[in-house]
């Protein structure tokens, strides 16, 4: 991301950008209550945001107790936008903002470009781990 045109801040975008860049990638189902997207993003321990002039490009956002654990909780890049190196940039800085954190982790979907995208990142998927055996729980809409 060595565009000159791209500004990186860690404040908090207006709604209407924010539910723009949820519904461009396909994320409707977050833009139904805004409300609570809004407070999630300010209650975020770390959040950086990518404009292209005044336009919100892309975003990252983590939930962290900044000792032991970072859970990334979004990833968001304007299609228009992708394969720049935006979300790698972005995905980064996270990492090494929360290095000194035991654990880093995320929840995806299983599309391969998910997966070689975090395992490009040295993340290693739980069922894939040689050293230990790890499980994931979840609790939200839809699983059951």
């Amino acid at each position: 991301m060595d565009d000159p045109c791209f500004t990186t801040t860690d404040a908090l975008p207006d709604r209407e950008a924010v539910q723009h860049l949820y519904d461009l990638v396909g994320w409707g189902v977050y833009t139904r209550d805004m409300t609570t997207l809004m407070r999630g993003l300010e209650g975020s321990s770390y959040l950086r945001c990518v404009y292209d002039a005044q336009s919100l490009v892309a975003l990252i956002r983590c939930v962290s107790d900044g000792a032991t654990i970072a859970y990334l909780q979004d990833l968001l890049v304007d299609p228009g936008y992708q394969r720049r190196g935006i979300g790698r940039s972005l995905c980064v800085g996270a990492l090494e903002h929360h290095a000194h954190c035991r654990q880093f982790v995320l929840i995806t979907d299983d599309r391969p470009e998910q997966t070689a995208f975090y395992e490009s990142l040295s993340l290693v998927r739980l069922d894939k781990a040689q050293r230990v055996r790890l499980y994931a729980f979840a609790r939200m809409p839809g699983l059951a």
